[in-house]
């Protein structure tokens, strides 16, 4: 778990054990969604069908690169760590292709 979700489940933990009544409650309905998130996160992250399902219905195009692409975009990358750009319109790397979408 991340340092930052897990010092922030703290807090709110504490803050719920000053707490009293209404808001109490609602810090830890708040606390159990979080919990709720990260076990579905782990669930996707580890069932790549529904990952790929996820992302899909989220508008997200998934490809399988093609040998010209991963070569596209590592000449891509080359050339632009020289300060050197190919044209986006004769290269096939992920980056130019959005670009030209």
């Amino acid at each position: 778990m991340d340092y930052e979700v897990r010092e922030m489940k703290d807090d709110l933990s504490l803050l719920a054990w000053e707490l009293e009544g209404r808001d109490k409650e609602l810090i830890n309905k708040t606390l159990k969604y979080i919990e709720k998130l990260e076990n579905e996160l782990v669930e996707v992250s580890n069932d790549k069908d529904k990952a790929k399902k996820l992302l899909r219905d989220n508008g997200y195009l998934i490809i399988k690169l093609t040998q010209g692409q991963i070569a596209d975009s590592e000449l891509c990358e080359r050339m632009s760590e020289q300060g050197k750009y190919m044209e986006c319109v004769d290269c096939s790397c992920n980056c130019c292709l959005v670009q030209q979408w």
